[in-house]
């Protein structure tokens, strides 16, 4: 009977893990009651051959999974976690090497003490009898865990032990975290009532990081962790005030390793500038500076980032109160269109269409393009000075966040603003929203639930980003993510340069990129099947494409795309021409099988130009968070 469980994440690692796995492997504790749980976590390197090699060695003993969705090291203690069959759950890191009775103590305290968790001791190790300059810093700063159980309620996971009962009541470690994990674990625990002690006899070994590089890569670390726990409002220790740009002259020490005079100093400088950069980094300060000197010296257009970011605060300040609307939207139909509920954004605003509950109405007015859903919220882009006298290239967008309840919204916030373009087609999948940025050759990155939980909006140079500037593709407009792949559509601004539209792909695992032609004019609304067959609107000739065939025409230009089991939806609207202006009316939304034959037909004639669908209620296949068809 398996009693005991170790789970150890790692990512690229592999002489860490090596000498890891050797201590475990000689562990006092009774060998047909335990087992080891290796948990690679996208590794690049030998990490996953030496875990392999003791899998082979010791078949009953080392198991080896893989987590390869989410780049965290919570997220691969949770694979762990799943597969573990012990009753004890004892984690540590790759870096670290447990002592031979470890195992042994750390179940011992656990029943003993009758507690839910036990924090190990973490003792420093360096690579030569006493500790270089940054081996010193580091482990003078770090990882008491005695302090730690009884100061802040937590232990760190490079010694910690759960009962395995406990992650099913209280859930697992929140995956999405890159540091600090085991802090939001420990309080949410603890702060429910149940016990942690620390436990002095249960012990690993640490190295010390020994240099200035992997220091302040660890410090970076933290400091987005800190950040991400205080902007979810979890974080309730080391909080930034005003008295954090305060220089503190306490010189961390390690007991019996004394330090002469001048390194004394040196500590104490050295201590600050850790602590500032921990401050710049948790207030996205780097970001801010990154971005300006990105707008400045790469597009010289600091004069439309002022202007994007003025109009993107003064909507915030004012308000989007103004933009809601309950009014009731005409329209006719052909066929079956029983069952349908859609909401989808116009020229003229965002509908919902519920044909069971015989609704429909604009919730929201003024043009809008992208819409998608995280949990129960809809995200949706929102352009907030597009009028007759304002130019394409000074249009000014945000990402709002809508709560809708009896088809009317109820609650309506910005959590992105001052995008100096347009944003079309925007979609979420593995915690993260993408957006395609219109007019740069770049897709941005947010964390959902840093937006969610944000007091104060983004900006749109305080994300991350896949740039693909070396590809030369213009107009940006549509995403679709699957299996670790993002498609992006480069519109190519057919109607006016004459050149086909691409589709790119990036395989986000090996980071490669390549570009391929599409048989379409301002293509839009991209999306992968099962098999990778590409599904797309050819906007401007009115065809519907699939695996390079037409299996849909019609004379309107289609855009917007949604898909269920059964049907396909897709919006069309006519288009003229006004001297350089494209004007746009009579939308329509077409209700297709999957072969591409009409099965319905919805009239809109008060309506302009269609740009996106999606499934009010049910399953939407055409997003990348849903299962695939």
């Amino acid at each position: 009977m398996i009693k005991a469980s170790v789970i150890i994440p790692v990512y690229n690692n592999p002489d860490g893990l090596k000498r890891l796995l050797a201590s475990l492997v000689g562990q006092d504790f009774p060998e047909d009651q335990y087992e080891v749980i290796v948990a690679d976590n996208r590794s690049t390197d030998s990490s996953q051959d030496i875990a392999q090699v003791y899998t082979r060695n010791y078949p009953r003993l080392v198991k080896n999974v893989s987590e390869d969705k989410i780049q965290s090291s919570y997220a691969a203690r949770n694979r762990g976690i799943q597969i573990a069959q012990g009753e004890i759950l004892a984690f540590t890191d790759s870096d670290c090497v447990p002592c031979e009775s470890w195992l042994t103590e750390g179940c011992k305290a656990l029943w003993k003490d009758n507690a839910s968790m036990i924090a190990g001791k973490i003792e420093f190790t360096f690579k030569k009898s006493q500790p270089n300059f940054w081996e010193y810093f580091d482990a003078a700063g770090k990882l008491n865990q005695k302090s730690y159980v009884e100061s802040a309620g937590f232990g760190a996971t490079a010694n910690l032990f759960v009962r395995k009962d406990i992650f099913k009541r209280y859930g697992m470690f929140l995956s999405e975290l890159e540091s600090g994990g085991d802090y939001e674990f420990g309080r949410r625990l603890t702060q429910a009532g149940e016990k942690l002690n620390y436990c002095e006899r249960v012990i690993v070994f640490h190295p010390a990081r020994s240099t200035f590089k992997s220091k302040l890569k660890k410090s970076r670390r933290v400091a987005k962790g800190q950040r991400q726990l205080a902007e979810m409002g979890l974080l309730k220790h080391g909080i930034l005030t005003w008295r954090s740009l305060i220089p503190s002259f306490q010189r961390p020490s390690i007991e019996g390793i004394p330090l002469i005079f001048p390194e004394g100093l040196v500590l104490i400088f050295v201590s600050n500038l850790f602590r500032y950069y921990n401050f710049i980094n948790r207030f996205h300060i780097l970001s801010w500076v990154k971005g300006i000197m990105y707008l400045y010296f790469l597009d010289r257009l600091p004069v439309r980032f002022i202007i994007a970011l003025i109009v993107g605060i003064k909507a915030n300040f004012k308000g989007y109160e103004s933009f809601l609307t309950n009014d009731k939207i005409d329209y006719d139909y052909e066929g079956d269109i029983s069952g349908i509920s859609l909401i989808f954004s116009t020229s003229k605003g965002i509908c919902i269409l519920d044909t069971e509950h015989n609704v429909a109405r604009m919730i929201m007015k003024g043009h809008s393009y992208g819409i998608t859903k995280v949990e129960d919220t809809w995200l949706v882009q929102r352009t907030l000075n597009r009028r007759s006298k304002v130019p394409k290239r000074r249009r000014v967008s945000s990402i709002l966040s809508l709560k809708i309840k009896n088809y009317s919204v109820g609650k309506i916030r910005s959590v992105i603003i001052g995008f100096p373009s347009e944003i079309h087609q925007i979609d979420c999948a593995k915690n993260t929203l993408f957006i395609p940025f219109t007019g740069y050759p770049k897709v941005l990155l947010y964390q959902v639930k840093n937006l969610k939980n944000n007091t104060f909006p983004r900006t749109f140079f305080s994300s991350k980003s896949y740039n693909f500037s070396d590809l030369r593709p213009k107009h940006l407009n549509s995403i679709f993510w699957k299996d670790e792949t993002l498609y992006v559509i480069a519109h190519n601004l057919s109607a006016h340069t004459g050149k086909q539209s691409q589709v790119i792909v990036h395989d986000v695992k090996t980071r490669s990129t390549k570009i391929k032609n599409l048989n379409a004019r301002d293509a839009h609304n991209v999306h992968a099947d099962s098999t990778g067959k590409l599904m797309y609107c050819n906007s401007t000739e009115g065809k519907l494409i699939r695996n390079d065939k037409v299996i849909f025409e019609t004379n309107k230009v289609l855009r917007g795309l949604s898909l269920t089991q059964e049907k396909i939806f897709v919006g069309g609207s006519n288009i003229c021409f006004e001297e350089d202006k494209r004007l746009f009316s009579e939308a329509t939304i077409y209700v297709l099988n999957h072969s591409g034959a009409p099965v319905g037909r919805i009239d809109f004639p008060d309506l302009g130009n269609i740009y996106e669908i999606r499934q009010f209620s049910g399953t939407d296949y055409a997003l990348s968070g849903s299962s695939q068809l």
